[in-house]
């Protein structure tokens, strides 16, 4: 039922507006405070969802942006990790120098408190 529409495709979206680990809000068909949004589409929730366990040999983490990585809806990154997330999917959150390592090759943007 609960669902988001990205360029025409509807993605089924889990979660509930209180109580959960993923807080999200649909229109509520009522002509309530949601009502921008047609019945049953994700109006509003959490943005970054994560997890992590501290183990004896590192943390070990995972998460998902759940609106994706753009908001140009002709970017692929659009409605990447809005499909993940629907099917129950995360992202694997690299840590420890290893993990970096095995992740591979990635560019870096350091930023200090004067930018």
């Amino acid at each position: 039922m609960q669902h988001v529409t990205r360029n025409g495709v509807r993605i089924p979206i889990a979660g509930c507006d209180t109580g959960c680990f993923n807080a999200i809000y649909a229109a509520d068909g009522q002509g309530g405070a949601l009502a921008a949004a047609p019945y049953g589409e994700v109006h509003d929730g959490s943005s970054l969802v994560m997890t992590t366990e501290l183990t004896p040999n590192g943390p070990l983490s995972q998460g998902i942006l759940t609106y994706s990585q753009a908001t140009d809806p002709t970017s692929p990154w659009y409605s990447n990790m809005t499909k993940l997330y629907s099917k129950g999917l995360w992202v694997p959150l690299s840590f420890t120098p290893a993990q970096l390592a095995r992740a591979g090759s990635r560019s870096t943007l350091t930023l200090n408190a004067s930018t």
